[in-house]
Parts: C-alpha cells; structure tokens; sequence
C-alpha cells in the first residue's frame, strides 16, 4: 500500500497501519512531516499526530498536552525533614514554566524524602515502557531524582508495593549542575517495598523493570500513581534540586500547580471565577464529623502505613466516639454531579483500623428525584455487613456487595410507592434499588463513607480512609486548598512535689520524656491549652518545641537545662503560657495561649512530631495528678 500525502503545509497522510509512518529522517520520498503533521489510518481509523516530525501518536493520546484521563494532575509533597514547592526561577527549561524545587533537608531516618508524582488510571505495569526526566542538582549528592512506581493488585486494594529506582545507583546522575534520565527497563535498579506474596522477587533487592514486568504477581498488577522522588534516605543533609521536565511512555507530564491551587487563586481574584469550572462528576472530598465524632486529614503515616496507599499521601482520620443514638459519626463527603442511581455500579475503598471493631467504615449514597429535591433519600449500607472490613489493620472493601446489605431513609412523599425497596430501614441489594419504580429515577448528588452512627454505648477509635474509586473513577483524597486544621491532646501524670522555678514538668523524676505531638508533616501551631487538676495554681509556664528528640534535662522537678547546643538546629521556639487560673471549680487550673495573646504563637514546624518540653516558670506544687496539653495548628500542603 502506497502512502499518499495531502497537499497542504502540514503535511497530512493517509495509510494501512501496517504502513511505516514517514519521519524527517526518513519521509519515505515525500515531503518531510513537520510539526503537528497527521497519519489517518484508515483501516484502525485512528488518527495520529508528530509534535516533532519524528514521533508519531494518536491524537487523542496528545490532547490537553499530557492532561488527558490516564494520568491526573501533579501533586507535590514530602514527609519529614523535606519540603516541596512550586518554583518560576528558571522557567525557559520547563514545559509549564513551573518547576518542582524539591528539599530534601537532612535525612535523619527513610521517610525525608521529596516527592512529585501524578495518579493514574490504573494502567497495567506491563504497559509502562518509557519515562524520562530532566533536573538540576544545586551541588553532588549521594543519591540523584529517581522513579517512584505505586502499583496494585486490581482485585484486591489491599496487596499494593511501592517500586522505585535506586538513586544511588551509578545510572543515576548525581553531579551538580543539569542531569537528566531515561528509563532503562533493562537495568537492575528497582527494588519494592510492600506485599510480596506470589513474587519472586526479594524485597529490597534490585531487579529490573522487565523482571517486575514479568514476575508473577506484579505482571498483572496496574499502576496507580507514578512521579519522581529526591531523598529517601537515612544520613546526609542534601540540598535543593529542581525537575523541570517529567515524560512518562512518551506523553509529558505538565508540571504546574493543580486544578484546585489555580481554582483557589481565581477566586482570589475575580468573583466569577467558579463560572468557568467545566463539566465534572465528582468534587472536592472533604471530612466532616457529628457530636462524638471527630475527623481531620492527616499526611501518609508510617506507623500505620497509610503513608503507602492512595495517589495523595493524604488519608482522612476518621474518629468514631461514642456511639450513642445513632448520632455520632466522621466520615469523608464527596460530592456528585448527578449520577442516576441506576449507573452508578462499582466502588472500592481501603482503610487502616487501629483496632478490630464492631462495623467499618461503610458507603452511603444521597439521593433526591432530580425534578423535586425535597423528595430525598440515604441508601445505607449496613457498617456490620459481611461485605465490609472490621479488622485491625488494613481493610479493603469493593462495592456492591452480593448480599442485602442496603437501606433506606428519607422523605419521598409524593414519589409513588417503592416496588422492589418497599420498606424504610429493612436491608435491599443495591442492584434492588437501580431497578426501584421509584428509586431507579433518582440521582446521586453526594456520596459519604461514614465510621459510626450506631445506637450502642461503644467507642469507635481511628479508622484512616486511605483510597475511593468510584465507578471506575480514582477520587484524590487531599484537603481542599492544601490546608487543615489538626488539634493533638497529650496527658500525663505528674510525679507531684514542689517545682522550683524552672523545673521541668514530666511523668518521671529519673525517666521523663517529652512531650510528643503526631500532627503528621509540617504547619504552625496557633492554639495551646495546659490543664492540670488542682486548683489555685498561678505559675506561668513554658512550652518548648522541636522537630526532633531534645537532649536536654526531661526529668520532673529537675532544673530545665532546654535549649542546649545540641539541640539548637531542631528548636523551633518557646510557647509562653499565661499565668495557670482556675474559676472555683474543683481540681482544675488552667492557661490558654493563642495569637491575639502574649506567648509566641503562631509558631513553625516542620516534622511529623512536635517534640515538647513543659517548663514551669515560676514555683508551685501541682501535685501527683494529670496534666494534660493541647496543641491545635494549621497544617500544610507541602
């Protein structure tokens, strides 16, 4: 079959698909394609497109310039000692003219790290076959940028890893000045962390990415976020480094800041800037808790894991309470555009209980008629059904479950009678529901997962949402506009005795410790409130603060020695607390510090845990009793 050129300037060609596409380097006797040339196959009907005359792509896999559906907008973020931001100092060498000026900081333990990455549509591992990105290092390092893969098992949310390359790995470029990398599947620098059951590969062992490609667990795994990280590693200090390129099986990833960042700034500046939101199926998550309750994002955490699940880094803490009547529950909402109850026919979502419980966290979906809204309704579905996980540990649930675990409540007066679902609070398949006289015509306008909303005098602990997909869809699970605010409450026992002015306040007179705050990244504290049960007490006191373990004096009644040398680099500054008050009350005296009094607040961190030592500035005798702080701050994206 002959190729057959179109007599234009950009050059357009008709051809089998089993025809060699022209290049500039070969046009095949024709006129060389040039830019934004186009191959019509007509037999597939598929329509390519050259952005350089060399490669060749489909056109829909170009449109939006690498923001089509298989790969999401970037996300920044860290954990430790490093930090992630967006930077416009050299834009000429990025696509966007945004860079990602990643910091590492200094690496006191493997979870510093610097990260980029984008989510992904669940693209087999098997398909990934090139990726390419250009940085610059500020000075030679020990390790250079390297490739963060997060792959899962389609049918079960639960078994995922973690494969990355090693960046110290002589591959890799780690010389000042700029480097750049292209991905060789061939060569023995990945290595995994996660589950391993069914592999042949060790973890912690380097391998290929062919060998992952073709193990027997992860070849028929997919990918559900991919980016480019800097750290990760256990010693040093490194400097700053900016990626201003990042291509990923040959479609470029732009790297700017996300839909929701520039959304925030439109708002900012112009009233009408919500009118040119496009069309979209799914919103903002947001967390939200009733009575009992509590809920609060929180950055992925090692000591439960939830740093290793999702495409963000982020999970919603979900804190039940006491359940009673039926009125106590956290849970995360997410809004809906509509969706007819009879579409909506898959969902998935994992979570981390910190103890086995009597329910999980379950799936609810609101509802109304689209022509009467006050006609609405929840499905439910049962937080005890079999379908849901009530472990402790990771769970994973995938909706809708095979038996009747789905009930209804709400106002539908005047919506006719419900045939297959006649009856309010008495459980149904949801596959009942989609086919409903009346519910089958109703629309999703919100859908929440809820821990919670139980009759029984029990207390529900943590459970932490980690991944959402809903019909196919991943749903990013982040604080709108990348902050939030986290209040962390810490009580210990004082040894009692008289503290001299300047004694420190602890549990222990030969074995204190300080006092830890898991707020879990970085923000600035903006609210302090001490209690200790006695009353009349007037002593001010002093709260100071680290991002890592103070070696100063921690015992109580022993003469504070805070802040020495060796502690200095990691001190972030003092919280000066007003003079202790009571009100009458029996066994309470009390002091609250906040930015509009003296004290010191708002006040920086950047770590996981604030690290904190209770000072008492002036003589008193609190006795052997609780002392409790709590320390609420607003927490950061990056």
């Amino acid at each position: 079959m002959t190729v057959i050129p179109n007599p234009i300037s950009i050059h357009r060609y008709t051809g089998h698909s089993s025809d060699t596409k022209p290049t500039q380097a070969d046009p095949l006797g024709f006129a060389p394609p040039t830019n934004a040339s186009t191959f019509y196959e007509y037999d597939t009907r598929v329509l390519y497109i050259t952005p350089d005359g060399t490669n060749w792509y489909p056109k829909e896999q170009l449109a939006g310039l690498g923001e089509q559906s298989t790969f999401g907008e970037p996300i920044i973020t860290s954990g430790g000692n490093a930090k992630t931001t967006w930077d416009t100092a050299s834009p000429s060498r990025a696509i966007s003219g945004y860079a990602v000026k990643m910091s590492p900081g200094y690496q006191s333990s493997w979870d510093d790290y610097s990260l980029v990455k984008v989510s992904v549509q669940n693209m087999p591992l098997v398909d990934l076959t090139d990726s390419k990105w250009m940085y610059q290092m500020t000075a030679t390092e020990q390790l250079g940028m390297s490739l963060v893969i997060h792959v899962h098992n389609p049918l079960n949310l639960d078994q995922e890893a973690e494969i990355s390359i090693d960046g110290t790995h002589a591959d890799i470029d780690k010389t000042v000045g700029y480097n750049s990398h292209e991905l060789d599947t061939a060569a023995v620098y990945f290595n995994y962390y996660g589950y391993s059951t069914g592999s042949a590969i060790a973890k912690g062992v380097n391998a290929s990415l062919e060998d992952f490609q073709a193990d027997a667990q992860f070849s028929t795994w997919v990918i559900d976020s991919i980016g480019v990280a800097f750290g990760y590693h256990n010693s040093y200090f490194f400097q700053y480094a900016l990626l201003y390129q990042f291509e990923v099986n040959g479609i470029p990833i732009i790297l700017k800041p996300s839909v929701e960042e520039q959304l925030k700034l439109m708002r900012d500046s112009q009233a009408n800037a919500l009118a040119t939101i496009p069309t979209w199926t799914y919103g903002q998550p947001t967390v939200f808790a009733h009575n009992n309750s509590r809920a609060n994002w929180e950055l992925g955490r090692w000591d439960v894991s939830t740093h290793q699940k999702g495409s963000t880094n982020y999970a919603a803490n979900l804190v039940g309470g006491l359940q009673t009547g039926g009125a106590s529950a956290a849970g995360v909402s997410i809004p809906v555009n509509e969706t007819p109850v009879s579409e909506f026919n898959t969902a998935k979502w994992s979570y981390f209980l910190d103890a086995a419980h009597a329910h999980g966290v379950n799936i609810v979906f609101w509802c109304h008629d689209p022509a009467v809204h006050s006609r609405r309704v929840e499905i439910t579905q049962s937080g005890s059904s079999a379908g849901v996980g009530k472990g402790s540990g990771q769970n994973s649930n995938t909706f809708p479950y095979a038996n009747a675990d789905m009930f209804y409540s709400g106002e539908i007066v005047g919506a006719g009678t419900p045939d297959t679902c006649p009856t309010a609070y008495v459980n149904y398949k949801w596959t009942d529901f989609q086919i409903d006289s009346v519910f089958s015509r109703y629309t999703i306008y919100k859908i929440t997962f809820e821990f919670g909303m139980l009759n029984d005098a029990i207390t529900f602990t943590s459970a932490y949402l980690e991944e959402v997909e809903l019909n196919g869809t991943v749903i990013r699970l982040f604080p709108e506009g990348g902050k939030f605010q986290k209040t962390v409450t810490k009580t210990k026992t004082l040894v009692g005795g008289a503290n001299s002015a300047f004694d420190v306040l602890s549990e222990s007179a030969g074995a204190g410790t300080d006092w830890d705050f898991e707020f879990g990244g970085q923000g600035k504290i903006v609210d302090a409130v001490v209690t200790i049960a006695t009353t009349a007490l007037t002593a001010e006191m002093s709260l100071h603060c680290f991002d890592k373990a103070p070696t100063c004096n921690l015992h109580d009644n022993v003469a504070n020695t805070s802040p020495v040398a060796a502690d200095v680099p990691f001190f972030k500054g003092a919280i000066e607390l007003p003079a202790l008050r009571d009100y009458g009350t029996a066994g309470l005296s009390y002091t609250h510090a906040s930015p509009s009094t003296p004290g010191g607040l708002p006040l920086r961190f950047n770590a996981d845990i604030v690290k904190a030592v209770l000072i008492s500035v002036d003589a008193m005798t609190p006795g052997a009793v609780l002392c409790t702080i709590s320390l609420t701050a607003e927490m950061e994206y990056n």
